[in-house]
């Protein structure tokens, strides 16, 4: 799968979502990884964290991070991005965010982001109720 560097992994894992392919982001992560956008619940294991990563690709087929800094202190790995979603419907919103990543053994064991969820809806112009 590449280098161990955690560093290189999260680059690599980031610029992965480009492509839409909720099957081969998983690989980069731990069988018993761990994935959550912090206003909600955490889900766990490579297979639910894929049916979350394809019900993003339906909402937003076109999915593309941008790195604006990253650091890395041993298997942790913080990154300032703007991840742009488009829509199905052709809207584009650029997302600031903050993603916390812990990795073991060349792989991503955990992974937290940081976002304004209500400017998230506004920018892709999502219905109250309809989910982010």
């Amino acid at each position: 799968m590449g280098s161990d560097d955690p560093v290189d992994v999260v680059t690599r894992f980031c610029a992965a979502w480009k492509a839409g392919d909720a099957g081969a982001l998983v690989e980069f992560l731990t069988e018993d990884a761990s994935y959550q956008n912090m206003m909600d619940e955490p889900c766990t294991g490579r297979e639910r964290i894929r049916e979350v990563f394809a019900s993003f690709f339906r909402l937003t087929p076109a999915i593309e991070f941008t790195i604006r800094s990253m650091a890395g202190a041993g298997s942790v790995v913080l990154t300032e991005r703007v991840d742009i979603c488009t829509t199905t419907e052709g809207v584009t919103a650029h997302l600031p965010i903050a993603g916390v990543f812990e990795l073991r053994e060349g792989r991503i064991a955990a992974w937290r982001d940081y976002y304004d969820t209500a400017q998230f809806r506004r920018l892709l112009r999502l219905a109250p109720g309809q989910p982010a």
